[in-house]
């Protein structure tokens, strides 16, 4: 009857003190949200640009990129086929630059 009375007693002070409280998740946030919440200040890593300038050697190109807030960058390019006036798609991602898409749009 003791090792009862003993096992019950913190059993009963356990439920007894510790109040329960269920787990609640945030329904996640839609694009459209996001877009209409200035406050979350989101801003996509991807930004277009559009290729100024090519010199084109035997190992491929270099690719001069102005981006559309005026950032001047410059790409390797396997091809030899890059074009002036090219819209390609750049990464930024901890402080470095990606080339993602190069394409000429009919």
């Amino acid at each position: 009857m003791k090792i009862m009375f003993k096992a019950v007693i913190p059993i009963i002070a356990l439920v007894g003190f510790c109040p329960v409280t269920l787990a609640q998740t945030k329904p996640p946030i839609s694009p459209l949200q996001r877009a209409a919440n200035n406050s979350l200040n989101y801003a996509s890593p991807y930004k277009p640009g559009t290729v100024t300038g090519v010199v084109s050697g035997p190992y491929g190109s270099i690719l001069f990129v102005e981006l559309e807030d005026k950032t001047k960058l410059r790409f390797h390019h396997p091809s030899t086929r890059g074009i002036r006036g090219d819209r390609v798609l750049v990464l930024q991602k901890n402080e470095e630059y990606f080339l993602i898409e190069s394409a000429n749009p009919k």
